[in-house]
């Protein structure tokens, strides 16, 4: 599981280490702190609208890709993908176009200012795009192609560091559409080099055949669905409810903090990503008594390797906060015990392990979305208590507890549902 890891983890390393520097040009050279508050505003609109938009095609793709590969059945393999980016496509131009019309009725009924309704323009253009290539992504994680994976997951934020960093040196200031437009381009090229990679990789039908398993992939479709919605709502709206309920310059140190934070996740990343088809694997043959120890065995160990490896960055970064934030501006070492109550949260996470994605690819999905309603409703609720009063620090309060809350929970669904513990 180790060598599986290492194999990504650069990857994932080099990731965190664009985000970084991403966040820190934006700051420095964004026209104002309200300029960087509407583009991260947007990035969180765009991730939650994206996902919804996906009508849990994502997770399906790497559930039934891996178990069709495990079983070296390639037509049931080609026709998943096949229906599943069908689906994708359609739903996202669908999506596209109400997201549009609601930004600009929106702004016409004085709802949202007219910045705000410009990021939802920059949001529906972008969903077709960002789905598509999330997709391809999906299907070379269930094939195992790990480096083919970690790259594409990279590829986003690699054109970006690029792209702004070419504007710095041209221009002194960046305003809102020129960012936004920065990260449309990285997006769309991301979407075409993995439907080029994917073009490469996908074996061709000789005869036409018929998908067996649409019916349980719909199923379990829809059931991720409220999954993939509730887990980006957890990661990302804050953000976003933040942006309507407080200003753009508290949006902007949230969103600086969250990302660090987020930064952190990139080793619990890199282990999902090659846990989540060997869960899917192990589902298969669950009611038998040595699968479910070989199952609770690569639970254990998974989550002693990422505390052993998160462990001291979490303890840097919870030390030298208002450090760190320093280098984004003065203004944002404000967020300092903001950032501090997000890396408590990761910490949580750490120690728990990757409850949700055990649950998910061991058919569970049921339990997974019961915990994120749960914690979702909580969040939700603290935000809209928290954020009016005491803008980003409420924030990352209301996150901190809606965290702790929805592991907890995800814990107890396995221990309950899959017999299997940490101890």
């Amino acid at each position: 599981m180790l060598k599986a890891i290492s194999s990504v983890l650069l990857f994932r390393v080099l990731a965190a280490f664009l985000g970084f520097v991403t966040v820190t040009l934006i700051t420095r050279y964004s026209a104002t702190t309200e300029d960087a508050g509407l583009y991260f505003f947007m990035v969180s609109l765009l991730t939650i609208m994206a996902t919804i938009a996906r009508v849990g095609c994502d997770n399906a793709v790497t559930r039934y890709i891996a178990i069709a590969n495990k079983a070296i059945n390639k037509s049931e393999l080609v026709l998943t993908y096949q229906f599943l980016i069908t689906r994708t496509i359609k739903f996202a131009v669908l999506f596209s176009g109400g997201i549009l019309l609601l930004g600009w009725l929106g702004f016409y009924i004085t709802f949202i200012s007219y910045n705000y309704a410009i990021a939802f323009t920059f949001t529906a253009i972008l969903i077709p795009f960002i789905n598509v290539s999330v997709v391809f992504v999906q299907c070379f994680q269930g094939l195992k192609s790990m480096h083919t994976y970690a790259f594409l997951n990279t590829l986003t934020r690699i054109v970006l560091v690029f792209l702004l960093m070419l504007a710095v040196m041209v221009v002194p200031v960046i305003n809102f559409s020129g960012l936004a437009l920065m990260y449309g381009v990285s997006i769309i090229l991301t979407a075409i080099i993995s439907y080029w990679l994917w073009r490469r990789k996908l074996p061709v039908l000789t005869t036409a055949t018929e998908l067996s398993a649409k019916q349980d992939i719909l199923t379990s479709s829809y059931l991720l669905w409220g999954v993939a919605v509730l887990a980006t709502i957890m990661t990302n709206g804050a953000t976003v409810i933040l942006g309507f309920l407080s200003s753009p310059e508290q949006v902007a140190i949230f969103a600086a903090t969250s990302r660090i934070a987020l930064i952190l996740t990139f080793i619990l990343m890199a282990a999902n990503s090659v846990l989540s088809p060997r869960f899917a694997e192990l589902s298969k043959e669950i009611h038998l008594g040595n699968t479910r120890l070989k199952l609770q065995d690569v639970y254990r160990s998974s989550t002693r390797l990422m505390i052993l490896l998160t462990l001291p960055l979490l303890v840097i970064v919870f030390s030298f906060a208002k450090d760190i934030l320093l280098v984004f501006g003065e203004a944002y070492t404000a967020g300092s015990l903001t950032l501090r109550l997000l890396v408590v949260g990761l910490f949580f996470k750490t120690v728990v392990g990757s409850v949700g994605q055990l649950l998910i690819m061991t058919g569970h999905e049921k339990e997974q979305r019961l915990s994120l309603i749960i914690a979702v409703t909580l969040l939700v609720l603290l935000l809209v208590c928290l954020t009016p009063t005491y803008g980003a620090l409420g924030a990352a309060t209301a996150v901190l507890i809606a965290m702790v809350m929805n592991n907890s929970i995800g814990y107890y669904f396995v221990v309950k549902k899959l017999k299997v513990s940490l101890f």
